[in-house]
């Protein structure tokens, strides 16, 4: 049985016949699972965590916790924990007065209370910081606070509204980690709203990505799986512009030859490329759109069909990885190129792109089938 289930859920804050924030949301969560959900701004990731805590109400559709149907349910009688964005500690109370708060409220016994602070705290390695108060401590600190007050009732299901947002670089990383093995050793439920693909796809068995409404849209979830499986195998260009860094370069062409297991497009300067797609549902041309990944560009060693040329307008750095942008018809497309490799600004360089590893998506947004999965499995 799920622990967690979305069915048919909606949320809207105006009287309009069509919800205006969430839209039919349908997805399960399994026990001892990790899952992100993810999505710009205004998606409505945050409303749907708060609604499955009881913050929020529900407007259609029906949320249930290990079965049982919560809708109604106060959000202490729920069985889960939440870890808000803001920490939420309590200035004036010490880190072990705010660990044992909420063990206080469930009226367990004293003995009982002490053993979960001390538990928690040695989890989450922050033992010496039980006599301080929350302004004492550095972010990284606090916010290990605030997950070991989430975990120290044991609940079977812990909620975490963007949890690294004030974080940066080490801390961020190294606080992920813990949480990923926190996670594996208690087996708790977890999940996570984050705006960042990278905290999602380092913590989550599961990414759930979310999109704003529109008025074509039947629902906000675009996609749900393992990440690499949004990663590698986007539903439509929506998954694929959001998940990646450098994020999926895009180009305008046109389908000229629709055809499994290989088809022909022409970009809009009239040079043409073969692309590894089933596109014998579209319509020889259409308006499709090429997706190119930075890791599947190389520099081309000389002319030949099959190319893209461009100007360098930057390069990016980082040890053993290099990304270097060019300009090309008016969008700016990114590869990564060997770290030692000599680039000079502004040059003109040729990149070859094979058909295998090119993403085609038709005139409404939505990816074609690949006919080369083998390669990203």
């Amino acid at each position: 049985m799920p622990q967690v289930l979305f069915s048919h859920v909606s949320k809207s804050y105006t009287a309009q016949a069509r919800p205006d924030t969430l839209l039919d949301i349908n997805f399960h969560v399994n026990q001892g699972e990790s899952l992100a959900i993810v999505g710009p701004s205004g998606c409505g990731k945050t409303t749907l965590l708060r609604m499955l805590a009881g913050i929020e109400s529900v407007t259609k559709g029906e949320i249930s916790i290990a079965g049982k149907v919560v809708n109604n349910l106060a959000p202490a009688k729920r069985g889960l924990e939440m870890v808000f964005q803001s920490q939420s500690l309590y200035p004036h109370m010490t880190v072990q007065q705010n660990l044992s708060f909420g063990l206080l409220n469930k009226r367990l016994k004293r003995a009982e209370i002490q053993h979960r602070v001390k538990w928690a705290a040695k989890l989450l390695d922050i033992e010496r910081f039980l006599t301080l108060y929350p302004h004492e401590l550095a972010k990284g600190e606090r916010q290990r606070v605030a997950i070991a007050r989430a975990l120290a009732p044991q609940t079977p299901l812990v909620l975490f509204d963007e949890p690294f947002e004030h974080l940066s670089g080490e801390i961020r990383s190294h606080l992920r980690l813990e949480l990923i093995r926190i996670q594996r050793q208690l087996g708790t439920t977890m999940i996570m709203v984050t705006h960042d693909h990278e905290d999602a796809m380092g913590f989550a068995d599961r990414m759930a990505l979310l999109s704003q409404l529109d008025a074509s849209s039947h629902t906000n979830l675009e996609q749900i799986g393992p990440p690499l499986e949004l990663y590698h195998h986007p539903r439509n260009i929506k998954v694929a512009s959001f998940v990646g860094k450098p994020k999926m370069s895009f180009f305008q062409a046109k389908l000229t030859d629709k055809a499994n297991p290989t088809s022909t497009i022409a970009l809009s300067n009239g040079e043409t490329l073969s692309v590894s797609a089933d596109t014998r549902h579209g319509e020889e041309g259409e308006y499709v759109t090429l997706g190119l990944r930075a890791e599947h560009i190389e520099l081309a060693s000389s002319a030949a069909a099959g190319q893209i040329h461009g100007q360098v307008i930057g390069i990016e750095r980082f040890g053993s990885d290099t990304f270097v942008y060019l300009e090309y018809q008016g969008e700016q497309i990114a590869f990564r190129c060997d770290p030692h490799q000599n680039l000079p600004s502004s040059s003109q360089l040729a990149l070859k792109v094979s058909p295998q590893v090119c993403y085609l998506f038709n005139h409404q947004g939505v990816a074609y089938p690949r006919t080369v999965e083998h390669l990203y499995t």
